[in-house]
């Protein structure tokens, strides 16, 4: 399970998410109703955001430090 505050990279395109696989993102809320879905912010390169949407789990991927 992946937690708020999280950064996730998106893993593969989805009809949700109309952002290329790759695109980097921070978990803004886990839904409590459902923890396998999440509200994340996808920014570009530069940091800046390129809109906020639900996404299921098996959608993303953790980016690990290091």
């Amino acid at each position: 399970m992946l937690h708020e505050y999280d950064v996730v990279i998106l893993k593969q395109l989805t009809p949700e998410v109309p952002l290329p696989q790759g695109t980097r993102g921070t978990i803004l809320i886990v839904y409590s109703d459902n923890p396998e879905t999440y509200e994340v912010e996808f920014v570009d390169d530069g940091g800046e955001s390129l809109g906020t949407y639900t996404v299921q789990g098996i959608d993303l991927d953790l980016v690990r430090d290091g």
